[in-house]
Formats: structure tokens, C-alpha cells, sequence
């Protein structure tokens, strides 16, 4: 693992629970084809989401800009592979990732993200993306229902009802 600067950690603003699992020293292509530029920066994995960090300068002069867009909640990830080989892909953002095999990088990021899912999934709210962009709670409710005839109309009746509400009949146990 690469080591963080401290100012671009304090960039990050971590939230409570949230911590550093990997760092890597990363390129980003800003721009489309003729007009591209690649940046240099750090890609850093939290046990939530996966952030770009940009650093512009040299030596003392260093500073770290968080980019727009550059910041991924782990379980809104949309696509994670390695393409072409030595790059990784993030949510359509391509990173050149420095030193290591973007196999491992995609496999770590992966098994965190599942992670993350399966500590969101206690809490009964799966969150997903609504079409303003929006995080939206989805809420998964199973529910049985059993219904039984009644047996002077024939009507479907509530299995914990008292009284058929076709006849009004009561409803025996």
C-alpha cells in the first residue's frame, strides 16, 4: 500500500465508520481522445466508496484537488474490470493503476463492495440510484396471506378473520 499524504487524506473527510483499505498511486485520463490529458493522483479504496485524488505540482508545492465525478459509493459501483490490460475501469472512468496487478486492485474493490452491501443488508435498505440520480431506499417487504372459502357462501375469507365479509357468516377455526 502507498502511503497517503496527509493533505490528501484530509481531503477524503472520512465518515465515522469509514477507513483507508488500500492506496495506489494512479493516472487519470481527463478529456476525450485529441484533447486528453492524463493527471497523476492517488486511486484510494475506503470501506465505502473509491476516490480519485489529483495532485498538482512538484515537491514542497504539492497540493491534492478532489476531482468532480471522481468519487464512487462502493455499492452504486456500476462496472469495475481491468480494460485495456494495466488499466482499471470504475464506473466508466479510467484509471492506470502503478506498481500493480489491476486483477488484484479489481478483486480487492470487489470483495469490498460486497462487503459493503452485506453490512447494508441488515438494516433491511439496499440503496440504488433513482433516475434524478438521487440515492433511493428500497425496502423489501414478504408477506403471506392465506385465505380460505367460507362454507356457507364460498368466498375467499382472511385465515385470522371472525366473520366472512361476503355473508357475514361466522368463520369457524
Amino acid at each position: 500500500m502507498v502511503a497517503l499524504p496527509d493533505g490528501a487524506r484530509a481531503l477524503l473527510e472520512l465518515e465515522a465508520p469509514e477507513a483507508i483499505v488500500e492506496v495506489w498511486r494512479a493516472r487519470h485520463q481527463l478529456g476525450r481522445r485529441v484533447i486528453a490529458r492524463e493527471v497523476d493522483g492517488y486511486l484510494v479504496l475506503t470501506s465505502q466508496r473509491v476516490v480519485f485524488v489529483q495532485v498538482v505540482g512538484v515537491g514542497h508545492r504539492r497540493t491534492y484537488h478532489l476531482l468532480p465525478r471522481m468519487s464512487f459509493r462502493l455499492e452504486h459501483l456500476t462496472e469495475l474490470r481491468e480494460d485495456p490490460p494495466g488499466s482499471l475501469r470504475v464506473s466508466g472512468s479510467d484509471f492506470r493503476v502503478a506498481g500493480v496487478n489491476a486483477y488484484g486492485a479489481c478483486d480487492l474493490i470487489e470483495r469490498c463492495r460486497v462487503a459493503r452491501l452485506n453490512a447494508l443488508a441488515p438494516m433491511g435498505a439496499i440503496p440504488s440510484r433513482g433516475p434524478s440520480g438521487a440515492t433511493v431506499t428500497e425496502r423489501i417487504i414478504v408477506r403471506e396471506i392465506v385465505k380460505v372459502p367460507c362454507r356457507y357462501c364460498g368466498a375467499l375469507v382472511d385465515h385470522g378473520a371472525n366473520r366472512c365479509p361476503a355473508c357475514g357468516a361466522p368463520v369457524s377455526r
